[in-house]
Order: C-alpha cells, then structure tokens, then sequence
C-alpha cells in the first residue's frame, strides 16, 4: 500500500502542479491498519506477468509473514517440461524509498529491507523430487542472474525465501527463465 498525505500549495508558486501536492514525508516504513477484504495485488502470477515495475498497480509476489526456520516460495511452472540454463530473480528494491543521494539525510538502514537475503532456487526433477540448482546467501543487489553450470529440464522451479534483509514478508518482483 502506498500512502500519501496531500499539503495544497500556494497557487502563486512556480509550477502548481496536482503531483506535487502529495508526499509521503511522515509516512514511509510506518504501519497502517485497515481492512479491504480480499485481494490479488501480490498474488504469484503478478511474479510472471511480465512488468517489473509497478504499473496501473503492483506487480510482484509478497508471500505470508516469514517465521524463523520456514522459508517461503513462489513456483513458475510449465505444463511440459522445459531446458533452463539461466533464471533471473528480480528482487522488491522499494521504488517508494527516497534514496537520494545528495547526504542530506540517511535511511535507517544499509541494505533496504525488502530485497530477498537468502533465497535457493530448486527445479523439480521427472521423478517428482526439488533439487537446489543455485543459491544464494547475503544479497544486497535487486537483480540476481543464475546461470546453471549444465542445464536442466523441469516442468516447475521454486525460488524458497530464507531470509530478506529486514522486511517480515518475501518480495519478488519477477522470476524469469531462459533456455
């Protein structure tokens, strides 16, 4: 959810335009309680569909709250299998975040928190099995490029979170896979 708070300018002042009138200053990193029923916004398609940026709404798979020793995952499939020799996972790196750089003032962290930690990505073999094919430990960088040391043939793949960098929630913006 974004959230922003509207502060009408000066109709004199250079350049009235309705954008500038919102701002998130107050709001960002804070908690908002509502209830709005049930909803598709982070569904797991939205990891496929192609868009790795929000657009007309988000476009990105948030899983269930992280508990300690259990991971989360998001699976692509095909209905028949395919040869991958490369998988691209497009981490959540918080496109509402003012990371201006000008040192006029710092984030509370280093790292932003929704970027996938530790993550493996795993391919499910003919027999109906999950073999870890890539792993990774410690991310800091939105887009992370696997390239298999020897292809593979699957029909599913499973990106399992371990870990992220401070957010309670997995992010993936997008899963992509290449022969």
């Amino acid at each position: 959810m974004l959230a922003f708070t509207r502060v009408p300018l000066d109709p004199a002042a250079e350049s009235p335009q309705p954008l500038r009138e919102w701002t998130d200053d107050g709001l960002l990193r804070r908690a908002f309680c509502f209830r709005a029923g049930g909803t598709a916004a982070y569904a797991p398609a939205k990891a496929v569909d192609g868009y790795a940026r929000p657009y007309a709404g988000p476009h990105m798979w948030v899983s269930e709250l992280l508990r300690d020793g259990v991971g989360a995952w998001l699976e692509p499939a095909w209905p028949q299998p395919v040869t991958l020799s490369r998988i691209d996972v497009l981490a959540d790196d918080d496109v509402t975040e003012d990371l201006i750089n000008l040192h006029h003032h710092r984030t509370p962290f280093d790292t932003l928190p929704t970027l996938l930690r530790d993550y493996r990505v795993e391919a499910r073999e003919a027999d109906g099995t999950w073999r870890t094919v890539s792993r990774t430990t410690d991310n800091r960088r939105r887009r992370q490029v696997h390239t298999l040391d020897e292809p593979v043939t699957s029909t599913a793949l499973r990106i399992v979170v371990e870990a992220t960098n401070g957010a309670p929630s997995a992010h993936v913006v997008a899963v992509r896979a290449y022969a």
